[in-house]
């Protein structure tokens, strides 16, 4: 049951992101320049590196999804488990089976900035700002499409995160 349920939010999750997705292709065809475009004009990027850039970003997303899954559902069997009022030895563990899932996120994202920097160079990885919170060449902390992956920009973390 636990494995169709996570299946289904991947599902759901993947169908999500696909349309937001195509949503931002359609307005390329406008003629509108996408931050892709932006960034590529900023950095002074080749077509190669883009590619290779969009390419490593689809990579990652699909490599993160069942983790952010997961660990929704972990958040919520949490906070259902201190509504039943659960021993503290429950709630510590399940607690610790959510940091588990957070250090293997925060492992993803800095084996993914390091192949950025591989990708981009030294100086452009320093004017992206990635990894600081600066907002350098217009894509700061955020994923290419300037989203902040799973989340919205500007919101804070929540047990509904």
């Amino acid at each position: 049951m636990k494995k169709i349920t996570i299946l289904m939010i991947t599902l759901l999750t993947v169908t999500t992101v696909w349309a937001q997705g195509m949503g931002r292709m359609q307005g390329m065809k406008s003629g509108q320049p996408g931050p892709g475009m932006m960034m590529q004009e900023r950095l002074n990027l080749t077509d190669e590196q883009v590619t290779q850039l969009q390419d490593l970003r689809l990579v990652h997303q699909k490599e993160v999804i069942p983790y952010h899954s997961d660990l929704k559902i972990k958040r919520l069997e949490l906070r259902e488990m201190i509504a039943k009022g659960e021993s503290e030895k429950a709630l510590l563990k399940k607690n610790e089976e959510i940091n588990e899932i957070k250090t293997k996120l925060s492992e993803l994202r800095l084996k993914h900035q390091l192949k950025v920097r591989e990708i981009v160079g030294e100086e452009n990885f320093k004017l992206m700002g990635i990894g600081r919170g600066a907002k350098g060449a217009g894509m700061g902390n955020r994923c290419m499409d300037g989203s902040r992956g799973f989340g919205r920009p500007g919101r804070g973390y929540s047990w509904d995160d």
